[in-house]
This record gives structure tokens, sequence and C-alpha cells, in this order.
């Protein structure tokens, strides 16, 4: 959207406030290192609905506020429940965690009819392979209604598409470096290193 019939008054305003939500593509590499260098073991908790309960029966508290659990999101873990039949039974300390303790969180742009507003969270967590040697990328996804947060979609995601959401998307937090991503990238990866060892919540 640069093409303005007055660039002057863009050069004034607009690009600006571009820059301040835009990430460089070293700023981004940064913190997907980061967000690497702090993937864990993927929890393992029985897939029972006493479970998912204890977890999700009531809202809980994100860096974005409160989250509730969407109506059919725990059917959606069995595989008679989900369009692809994939076995999702492992997934719900992952979607816990991932929502609780995620490594960032994206606006993302996403302009629906009737929508509260105009974009969505993306909850973005790592986790480890069973193998250990790989790392997956977990995202839930939350839309505005009323005034909580309510998760409509979680799946794994490939390291370019959580590439393309910090692209494109606004970064409103991050475990990483919160106060240094945007300003000094080499103080971020600076501190990733530390981060391991420090159990910040």
């Amino acid at each position: 959207g640069y093409n303005q019939d007055e660039p002057a008054q863009e050069e004034a305003g607009g690009t600006e406030e571009e820059q301040v939500n835009r990430l460089s593509d070293e700023e981004i590499s940064t913190i997907i290192d980061g967000m690497e260098n702090l993937a864990t073991d993927k929890p393992s908790v029985e897939y029972s609905k006493e479970e998912w309960d204890k977890r999700f029966k009531n809202p809980i508290e994100t860096p974005v506020g409160r989250v509730r659990m969407g109506e059919h999101q725990f059917g959606k873990l069995h595989p008679d429940g989900n369009n692809n039949h994939q076995d999702r039974r492992s997934w719900i300390g992952i979607i816990y965690n991932t929502l609780t303790s995620p490594n960032i969180i994206v606006e993302q742009y996403d302009n629906v009819d009737g929508a509260e507003r105009d974009y969505k969270y993306v909850f973005v967590k790592n986790f480890l392979t069973s193998s250990g040697e790989s790392v997956t990328y977990f995202t839930s996804v939350t839309v505005k209604k009323g005034d909580m947060e309510v998760v409509i979609t979680n799946h794994f995601k490939k390291y370019k598409d959580i590439r393309k959401l910090l692209k494109e998307g606004k970064l409103c937090f991050s475990s990483i470096s919160p106060s240094g991503i945007q300003t000094e990238p080499n103080r971020a990866s600076a501190s990733v290193t530390t981060s391991e060892t420090d159990n910040n919540p």
C-alpha cells in the first residue's frame, strides 16, 4: 500500500509506522533461532475429557489476556473428528503450553465478514521432535468474541510458514527478547544463549 497520491505525506507519517511493525529478514532469523533454542519436549498428557477439562474448562491466562477454548476443539483431536483423520490425541498438553507460555504471538490480518476485529492472534511454540534431533512449530489461533479470545484452530506448521507469519504479521509478544527485538537484533541474539538457563515465567 505504498502507492499513495501524496508521497510527501507518506514520508512524514505512513512509512514510519510500517517500519515499526515490520521485521527485517535478519530480525526474523534472530527470532526463529531464539525460538528453536527454547524448544522443549512435547508434554505427555493422557487423552481424556477429564485431562482436557482440567486445562480448558475455564478460561486460561495468556500473555494477551484470557483465552477460552472453542466449542469443538476437543472433538477435533480424535481421528474421527477432523477432516484429515489425523490422530491429534497427544496434543492436549501441547495446546495448553502453547497458549500459556508461547515463544511468540503474532497479530495476523484477517478481515472476515462479521468478525469483531480485522486480525487474529497466532500463538507459536517450538517443540522437539520425538527423536530430539529437530524442532517443530505449533500454532494456536484465536479470534475475539465478546470480551475474550477464543481458540478456533490448532496446527503444526513448517519453518517457512512461521517466517511468512512474521514477515506479514505484527509481532506483539516474544519470550525471546521482548524489549530488544526490533531495535537491537544483535543484543536479542546474544540474550538467547543465556535464556536457556533462566526459568523466566
